[in-house]
């Protein structure tokens, strides 16, 4: 069994921080989602589930997750972006995470960190 689930991821900037100098900006184009179609056509998903999934440390070990793991895009940083970011994925019965996309982003490069972090 599949089940979908959200995850909020929270962007926020040390206001003690040395800003760093600014660099030239380069635009990247990148894709803000990790989906495999074949899981959505050949299996069942379900919203709504007996027992959601959980993340094995609980909602702390979950932050504490995503915080250790997210690098702040420099070009963010330097324009002073943060806020929300809302991501949906797809939990299989193993626990692995697939068909990851952003729901509502917030800034391209913010949205491509949130979907690495939790493709781990």
């Amino acid at each position: 069994m599949r089940a979908e689930t959200y995850v909020p991821m929270y962007f926020r900037l040390n206001k003690n921080a040395i800003a760093a100098s600014k660099a030239s900006k380069t635009t990247v184009t990148r894709n803000y989602a990790k989906t495999d179609r074949s899981i959505m056509e050949n299996n069942d998903i379900y919203t709504i589930v007996d027992k959601m999934p959980q993340y094995s440390y609980g909602e702390s070990g979950l932050g504490a997750f995503i915080s250790h793991n997210i690098r702040y895009p420099r070009e963010a940083r330097q324009e002073g972006i943060e806020g929300r970011i809302l991501c949906s994925f797809i939990v299989g019965a193993d626990g692995s995470i697939s068909n990851i996309e952003v729901v509502e982003g917030l800034d391209p490069s913010l949205d491509s960190e949130a979907v690495r972090v939790l493709g781990g």
